[in-house]
């Protein structure tokens, strides 16, 4: 007499479950399988007029927020527009894109993620977005375009290499539409 549907749709509503199958095995079993969301990110949002951190899986679901976060190797976004928050929300279509290409670099490269403190959205005409990325130990930030790869982080690591041989006066390089340039403190 156990309802398998209703006990899998009970469970399925735990926002920290990806998929969750049930099935009633002869003669006295009930066997469970529940996969777990994996975070891509984590995020500090605005929320009821505090700070909050939240985590971010591949397909833009938010399945922790305000809890304490382990972020070994995953990247801090910062800038997300939300305008209320709780957990099993989908963040907004358009960020759903930066979240496939952090999540392709993460099953490449993760290592990249430990060179950057931050990746702040900028938000642009026509509903779009640009990129900050912040580098650990450095104050030079980098702006990009939308297409956030392994390649961007590549060449992001190469600039600083450069920066620092030549001028160390450096807060900001562009890195958008194919060419590079920067802006350096005055004085």
């Amino acid at each position: 007499s156990f309802d398998t549907a209703s006990f899998a749709s009970k469970l399925a509503s735990n926002a920290a479950i990806e998929s969750v199958s049930v099935e009633k095995k002869f003669p006295d079993q009930i066997l469970v399988k529940i996969t777990e969301r994996k975070p891509v990110c984590c995020s500090l949002v605005v929320a009821d007029g505090r700070t909050v951190p939240i985590q971010i899986d591949k397909s833009g679901v938010i399945f922790s927020v305000g809890s304490n976060l382990a972020t070994s190797n995953m990247p801090l976004i910062t800038g997300i527009e939300l305008s209320t928050i709780h957990e099993g929300m989908r963040i907004p279509s358009k960020y759903r894109s930066l979240l496939v290409q952090i999540q392709e670099i993460m099953e490449s490269n993760p290592v990249y993620f430990n060179a950057l403190s931050e990746i702040r959205v900028i938000p642009t005409d026509y509903d779009s977005y640009e990129l900050m990325l912040y580098p650990m130990q450095s104050k030079t930030r980098f702006l990009v375009d939308r297409n956030f790869n392994e390649q961007t982080l590549q060449y992001m690591m190469v600039i600083l290499d450069v920066i620092k041989t030549i001028e160390n006066k450096v807060f900001e390089v562009d890195m958008r539409y194919g060419t590079v340039s920067y802006k350096i403190v005055e004085g």
